[in-house]
């Protein structure tokens, strides 16, 4: 049996707080870890000690740096873009539904409700850092 109206609205909600908080301040996390990798890439300074060692891992620590901050910022794409898809979908439901709709417009009239919060759960603290790769 299919949920609807109070029923859906709930299951709805519980979506779109998936959509709006914690994929968005999944992405805001793994982009702001992307610019931090990116700006540790002074490889030049970081390996020019004439030491043979050095000039053997530098290419080598260069590579894997690069790994990550791609691995970093196309996780947060990913999870930015699997948010919106939520929030859609969730969308999509609500329009088959008139009294699960209404509901959950009401509910949501003001933004993000409160009592949907569970513990840890904080809104994004802001725009995400653009995504840099190499």
């Amino acid at each position: 049996m299919s949920l609807k109206g109070h029923d859906l609205a709930v299951d709805l909600s519980q979506l779109r707080m998936i959509g709006t908080v914690d994929l968005p301040l999944m992405a805001y996390v793994y982009a702001s870890l992307n610019n931090l990798v990116v700006d540790s890439a002074d490889d030049a300074v970081a390996f020019a000690q004439p030491a043979v060692a050095s000039d053997q891992a530098g290419p080598v620590w260069t590579e894997l740096r690069n790994v990550l901050q791609n691995a970093l910022g196309n996780t947060s794409t990913v999870l930015d873009e699997a948010g919106h898809t939520i929030l859609r979908i969730a969308d999509l439901y609500a329009e088959t539904d008139g009294a699960a709709a209404q509901e959950l417009n009401s509910v949501w009239a003001g933004g993000t409700p409160a009592q949907l919060h569970l513990d840890g759960e904080v809104p994004v603290p802001g725009p995400p850092a653009p995504i840099k790769t190499a």
